[in-house]
């Protein structure tokens, strides 16, 4: 895949997505004034300058542009047409970077190997289990050996209901940090790092969990 604006997911969009797709010029705004110093920091760290990255959910174009200015040669998937159109004016360094795709799906167009590390900031905590589990295993795979993964997810969040369903339409998988942390290394992962940190839009209900890990030479995946 390296066509900007490939789309991997065709199809009517979900709940999540389409709250994605009508505020897009909000959100980009938005998330451009949250406090990301730590967070880049912490990735400068984690990724060889050079290194081929791909980022699931590129957002505002925030955190591609940042790791593209460090010497990264990144591509960035989302699932919002609307999302990738704000970000690429906000950045427009990033043309050519930008793709259309709903992980885990998306990540079928890649070969395996073909990256040495993997990001995603505040993305997969949109998935249900299952997809949470296939996208882990893809990142696993597309990963060359020892390759990096970078991936965040809130651990609490106000305003839910039973199906985990917030009032914008937008769907939340909450879990205990150890499920993440255990279904990380099931899927092949070595823990490098964990941090858990308050919000950086001064949220104080959102608390979020960040997981740096390393690809392993074996795999031991759960039924």
């Amino acid at each position: 895949m390296t066509e900007e604006n490939k789309t991997a997911n065709p199809g009517r969009p979900s709940a999540t997505q389409q709250y994605y797709n009508n505020n897009a010029a909000a959100l980009v705004d938005r998330y451009e004034r949250a406090e990301m110093f730590a967070t880049h920091e912490r990735l400068a760290g984690f990724f060889a300058p050079g290194s081929r990255l791909l980022e699931c959910g590129s957002g505002s174009g925030r955190d591609a542009a940042f790791l593209l200015h460090k010497g990264m040669d990144i591509i960035a998937l989302d699932s919002s047409p609307e999302m990738i159109a704000a970000a690429r004016k906000r950045h427009p360094e990033l043309k050519g970077r930008l793709l259309n795709g709903q992980i885990p799906e998306g990540l079928n167009g890649f070969s395996p190997e073909s990256f040495d590390g993997l990001l995603s900031i505040a993305t997969v905590m949109h998935l249900d289990p299952v997809q949470v589990r296939s996208f882990l295993e893809h990142a696993y795979k597309i990963l060359r050996p020892a390759g990096r993964l970078y991936y965040s997810i809130c651990l609490s969040r106000a305003g839910l209901n039973p199906a985990g369903f917030d009032d914008k339409g937008r769907y939340f998988l909450l879990r205990e940090q150890e499920w993440w942390l255990n279904l990380t290394v099931k899927s092949g992962f070595n823990l490098a790092d964990t941090m858990i940190n308050r919000d950086g839009l001064g949220r104080r209900e959102v608390l979020w969990l960040t997981i740096q890990a390393i690809k392993s030479t074996t795999i031991h995946l759960d039924s």
